[in-house]
């Protein structure tokens, strides 16, 4: 499979709609359209790189904007493709958004209160 970091070496399903690719160099997590918009915010989603009808992810600080978001697959992505995530906690990960990402959870935050505050 061809990913925007080369030709993958290794597919990881962690679910159907989301992958953790892994390329001879580099990798990251590719979402299907139709998964990234049932599951992702716009704010994660603006922050993708688009390849083709997915967005994408890579693996040095991107996919942690995905996984904040689809905390079920912290384990997951943990136990079979990015070792030691499933001993990340909450604030390590925001630590690395914030770093790369430092406006993202700003406004997710705010897309949040809001969603919280219509009737």
């Amino acid at each position: 499979m061809t990913t925007p970091w080369g030709l993958s070496t290794r597919i990881i399903d962690l679910e159907p709609g989301i992958a953790f690719a892994l390329t001879a160099q580099h990798g990251g997590l590719i979402v299907t359209q139709d998964y990234a918009e049932r599951n992702l915010s716009y704010p994660a989603r603006r922050r993708a790189l688009r390849f083709g009808d997915c967005y994408t992810y890579e693996m040095d600080c991107a996919w942690a904007i995905a996984i904040w978001e689809l905390s079920h697959l912290w384990k997951s992505l943990g136990e079979k493709g990015k070792t030691g995530l499933e001993s990340f906690t909450e604030r390590q990960l925001a630590a690395i958004i914030e770093k790369r990402f430092p406006d993202y959870l700003g406004e997710y935050w705010a897309l949040k209160s809001y969603a919280l505050c219509r009737p």
